[in-house]
């Protein structure tokens, strides 16, 4: 995703070790959703799989419920929340990695 990018370069351009860091889908300049960056990596990456696995059950749901029945608005509202979910485990995913790069310095 385009932002998960945004948020990596955020991550390793700025203070090497910032406390908060501004989730990139917080959809204004003023930031209000932030990832506590010095969080233990075990609950960081369990919210990341959270959001991926909500995800894959909505998708999952919409395979056996059929798709075709849904509206075309009722799909872009479903689309555009799965791609914020999918962008902040992302986002978060990429803050363990980086943490256990570190670790591994």
């Amino acid at each position: 995703m385009r932002s998960v990018g945004r948020f990596r370069k955020y991550v390793f351009a700025h203070d090497p070790s910032p406390r908060y860091i501004p989730l990139s889908s917080n959809g204004s300049t003023t930031p209000i959703l932030y990832i506590d960056a010095h969080a233990p990596l075990h609950p960081l990456q369990a919210f990341a799989e959270q959001r991926v696995r909500s995800v894959a059950q909505v998708f999952d749901s919409l395979s056996f419920s059929g798709a075709a029945n849904l509206e075309g608005r009722d799909l872009a509202h479903i689309a555009q929340l799965a791609a914020q979910a999918l962008e902040e485990g992302c986002e978060l995913m990429a803050l363990v990695q980086q943490r256990l790069v570190q670790q591994d310095v």
